[in-house]
């Protein structure tokens, strides 16, 4: 519930052009190992396996950590939602 109205607020941010997004350096690894811990633990009651293969090298960028994993953990937490075939992996 409490997600839930996180977002609608930041819906009624975008809207009048009030959302800041943090510009910081960081690793891409960190908000999508971050998204899969998170909805693998939570899933564990739908059979669905969540795996990530990072790899070793880092993927720099300029982004928003908290908001990055929100997108990754939305786009897992639907693809676990929506699978059939019992299995979800991400590659980065």
């Amino acid at each position: 519930m409490t997600r839930l109205l996180g977002d609608l607020l930041d819906v009624s941010l975008i809207k009048h052009d009030r959302f800041a997004l943090s510009r910081v350096p960081l690793d891409l690894r960190e908000p999508v190992r971050s998204a899969v811990d998170a909805v693998g633990t939570s899933r564990t009651k739908t059979g669905v396996r969540v795996v990530a293969s990072l790899g070793e090298e880092p993927f720099p960028l300029l982004g928003d950590p908290a908001r990055l994993e929100q997108v990754f953990t939305n786009l897992l937490t639907n693809a676990v939602r929506h699978n059939l075939a019992g299995a979800v992996a991400a590659a980065l």
